[in-house]
């Protein structure tokens, strides 16, 4: 969504009923900017993260991450990528 948590839309998905995996497993504390430019960590920005793993439902995050790796010194895209592993429960009746 190319959003920050401030964003009238984010806030909008929590207030539906979305967990932001991310915060489920890290906390609410800020985590950093997202978006890089292809610079990396060496890009300031006060803006923060603007990517995001919403789940709702029978969906428990277990582990979330931003990555930021690169490879001989390049970064595959202009925004670090947000991971979460998580857990689908099935109700069967």
């Amino acid at each position: 969504m190319n959003s920050d948590r401030n964003n009238p839309v984010i806030r909008a998905f929590k207030e539906a009923g979305w967990q932001d995996c991310y915060e489920a497993i890290n906390g609410p504390q800020e985590a950093g900017h997202t978006l890089h430019h292809f610079s990396g960590l060496e890009y300031e920005s006060e803006v923060g993260r603007i990517d995001w793993i919403f789940s709702r439902g029978a969906v428990d995050a277990r582990g979330a991450e931003i990555i930021r790796d690169l490879r001989d010194d390049l970064y595959p895209a202009d925004h670090f990528f947000v991971a979460a592993n998580v857990s689908l429960s099935v109700s069967r009746s």
